[in-house]
């Protein structure tokens, strides 16, 4: 899978369609591309479906290919910025002086 911490680059997740094979082969042998760990391609209709994860400069040659539907891109890198804006700043156990509350066990 794309390595979200490795620079600033934008990450998105997309699915693409297309009713040529040729053309998804095409897609995944791009390099900015990864179809992750477990691609699974599916038939929607006449076309094929599959959804990858694409670096900022590949998802414009993927939009400029005609036979290639592509939707939905969500952007990782502002999805986790937005996530890390709410965790908190500092030691919250206080360098072990204050004990976690919850279910969990002390090991």
């Amino acid at each position: 899978m794309a390595d979200l911490s490795a620079n600033d680059t934008a990450v998105f997740h997309v699915r693409v369609r297309s009713a040529d094979p040729a053309a998804l082969q095409r897609l995944l042998a791009t390099e900015g591309v990864d179809p992750g760990c477990r691609p699974r391609p599916r038939w929607v209709g006449e076309s094929i479906e599959i959804e990858v994860y694409v670096d900022e400069d590949a998802l414009s040659g993927l939009n400029s290919d005609p036979t290639l539907v592509v939707e939905a891109a969500q952007n990782l890198r502002a999805l986790g910025s937005a996530g890390r804006a709410e965790v908190g700043v500092g030691d919250r156990f206080d360098g072990g002086r204050i004990a976690p509350r919850g279910l969990g066990e002390a090991v």
